[in-house]
């Protein structure tokens, strides 16, 4: 049985839930996308991207499942954000679940990084996800049993050689996901984060294309293969599923064992 045919248990399913994703047209978004209505969720889709962000619904709506809604925004800013929150909130009939897959990359030590890729890069990453957190918590104070779950990296668990501002980025999420479990927990949301190590995405596309590269991170990584977004995507659906409902602060390494730095 292939992943996309399996039949889900109960523990794992989302019936009835609603689910806001930013950064929905990546990658690893779409296959979050995917998986989410496979298992019952309704969708709100939110990215910056509208051609790609219609395509994705265009893509879902041509099979049966739960409503699906596209909605562009800018993660950066405030009242883009405020908006599309509402709208997801108005069409979905409330919010449960929010995944935060949002991000960008960059490369470059502290000494190469140009000031305006490090501030866009963390206004992307930490503000982003911070400011759909801020507009998304009403909500899910309402919700029975809310989730967040966001998308960190294995940069922030080891550090990442030529990587300063994205490293830096992906440490912040994991500080707020870990503060925000602690406040929101008497609200019954929890909150937790994956941190992937290397995954075949559009983001990777260079270092696909880099023998140098691809040597570097198969030699990094202890497990015989490398991520794909499927892998990212059924981690988030655990975190989002009732399988975790005991499972909060949690910043899980999903990276073929690279941070084990052997």
């Amino acid at each position: 049985m292939t992943r996309s045919s399996r039949s889900l248990p109960a523990r794992f399913r989302l019936d009835g839930r609603r689910t806001l994703l930013t950064g929905a047209a990546g990658g690893i978004g779409e296959a979050i996308a995917k998986t989410f209505r496979e298992a019952g969720s309704s969708l709100a889709l939110i990215d910056l991207d509208s051609a790609r962000l219609k395509s994705l619904l265009r893509s879902l709506e041509s099979s049966s499942g739960p409503p699906v809604f596209a909605i562009r925004a800018n993660v950066t800013r405030e009242r883009d954000v405020a908006r599309a929150v509402r709208e997801a909130a108005a069409k979905l009939g409330g919010i449960d679940i929010v995944v935060n897959a949002a991000g960008i990359t960059a490369k470059g030590d502290v000494a190469s990084t140009d000031p305006a890729v490090w501030r866009r890069l963390l206004d992307i990453n930490v503000t982003g996800t911070f400011l759909t957190c801020h507009a998304a918590v009403p909500y899910l104070r309402r919700a029975r049993d809310g989730a967040i779950v966001t998308i960190s990296s294995v940069y922030s668990l080891i550090g990442g050689q030529n990587r300063a501002a994205y490293s830096t980025s992906k440490g912040a999420l994991d500080a707020l996901t870990r503060s925000m479990a602690a406040d929101l927990a008497k609200d019954g949301i929890r909150v937790n984060a994956v941190n992937p190590g290397f995954v075949r995405s559009p983001m990777t596309a260079p270092s696909l294309r880099d023998p140098t590269a691809m040597r570097f991170f198969r030699s990094a990584t202890p497990l015989p293969w490398l991520g794909d977004p499927q892998d990212v995507a059924d981690a988030i659906l655990y975190f989002a599923a009732p399988a975790s409902r005991f499972v909060t602060g949690v910043c899980m390494a999903l990276d073929g064992g690279r941070a084990l730095g052997r």
